[in-house]
């Protein structure tokens, strides 16, 4: 009966695990679209600081046919490509952090779907760490995770 019993919270575990990727995936995804949208916006006035540098620069040409001071609107252009490079940066390093993240949690999954429990040791592993816990554990010894309920 303890097997079945243990097989179960294997099991619980497993789908908690499941669920908890699941959800990372889902955040990475939230926070990656969001980023995207920051970088279409600063993208859409860059363009707009471009249209409105050209439009003034050809003004003052047509008024007095001399070159333009257009320094500000320079400036604001390379401004705005900082803050696209800042926001993919952003981004890049986001993913990272979440595929890495992701692929801890998967390899815990996987790390728990392939226990069999030993009949000599009667221990498994830990589904947060992968240290060697036993069956009656209530916390695992290497990291504290609470096992049982």
């Amino acid at each position: 009966m303890a097997f079945f019993n243990n097989k179960f919270e294997i099991d619980e575990r497993e789908e908690n695990l499941k669920r908890e990727i699941s959800s990372f995936e889902f955040r990475k995804e939230t926070i990656i679209l969001s980023i995207d949208a920051e970088i279409a916006n600063l993208r859409v006035e860059q363009e707009k600081r471009f249209l409105d540098a050209g439009r003034y620069a050809y003004e003052v040409w047509n008024k007095d046919k001399s070159q333009a001071d257009l320094i500000a609107f320079w400036n604001k252009v390379k401004e705005l490509a900082n803050k696209i490079a800042e926001q993919e940066t952003k981004k890049n390093k986001m993913k990272e952090r979440y595929d890495e993240e992701i692929k801890i949690m998967a390899s815990n999954l996987n790390s728990t779907m392939n226990i069999s429990p030993s009949s000599t040791s009667g221990s498994i592993a830990c589904p947060y760490c992968g240290a060697g816990i036993s069956y009656s554990d209530v916390f695992c010894q290497a990291c504290g995770t609470r096992l049982k309920g």
